[in-house]
């Protein structure tokens, strides 16, 4: 395993990361929260 490997491994546990966070405080732009929320009634403090 060079070091391309090691850095790939980073990149795609940084993006998890940045995913997990987006989860996690909820952090959604209005503009898709509004679709979701006519789509499926998801109540944002849910």
């Amino acid at each position: 395993m060079g070091k391309k490997a090691v850095h790939r491994r980073r990149e795609i546990r940084r993006i998890l990361r940045r995913e997990l966070k987006k989860t996690e405080n909820q952090q959604i732009p209005e503009p898709f929260f509004m679709v979701q929320d006519k789509r499926k009634k998801v109540l944002p403090s849910a």
